[in-house]
């Protein structure tokens, strides 16, 4: 897959833009009547194939919650001595359970 994408933040909504080289690919989902329906209004909402929105809604979702930005890790990462401390600490029973 030879995906280029383009993540952009305007008015704080991630939005993806992605153009692939190779040719599309076709799948088949089976969605229940209700789930239909709220595919087909969103879609509509943005002028868009119900097709075209769950291509966008997947891959949003996918990089929204697969990727990390640099900021991001670089505070994740602040945070992983103290993690790996605590962690020796429950493994070593030096914890309270406060109710």
């Amino acid at each position: 897959m030879n995906y280029k994408m383009l993540l952009t933040n305007r008015c704080n909504v991630n939005t993806i833009e992605a153009r692939g080289a190779d040719m599309a690919k076709t799948i088949t989902v089976r969605l229940d009547e209700t789930s239909y329906d709220i595919f087909k209004k969103a879609a509509e909402g943005q002028k868009r194939t119900i097709s075209n929105y769950l291509e966008y809604a997947a891959l949003n979702f996918t990089v929204n919650e697969s990727i990390v930005d640099d900021e991001e890790m670089k505070e994740i990462l602040t945070f992983e001595k103290d993690l790996k401390k605590g962690l020796k600490d429950i493994s070593a029973g030096r914890y309270k359970v406060i109710a």
